[in-house]
């Protein structure tokens, strides 16, 4: 993610945030940083868990986000679980706020 364009950020954190609203919509379980890996993989996005966690805790600084964060002792790596979105990310979702840093 370190060479990826800023337009392709964007894009990506709309499309978290777009994933998230709709399971949230659908009052489906919250996700975890491998599953939602794995959603994205699903939709062509060429990521991998770091940059699931690394976008996840750039949107968390911005309060679009939250989610539990755990640190693995055994596989030397942040887990994150209970991802969700919150009140501002939703606001980006549903348009009725805008913000440069996010592209739907």
């Amino acid at each position: 993610m370190n060479n990826w364009h800023p337009d392709m950020k964007k894009r990506f954190r709309g499309e978290v945030l777009r994933m998230l609203a709709v399971r949230h919509g659908q009052q489906q379980s919250r996700m975890d940083d491998v599953a939602l890996c794995h959603a994205l993989r699903s939709l062509a996005w060429e990521v991998d868990l770091n940059d699931v966690v690394t976008i996840l805790q750039e949107m968390q600084g911005r309060n679009w986000v939250k989610f539990r964060q755990l640190r693995s002792i055994y596989n030397r790596r942040v887990e994150l679980s209970q991802i969700e979105i919150l009140p501002d990310g939703q606001d980006l979702y549903d348009q009725t706020t805008q913000n440069p840093a996010v592209e739907f």
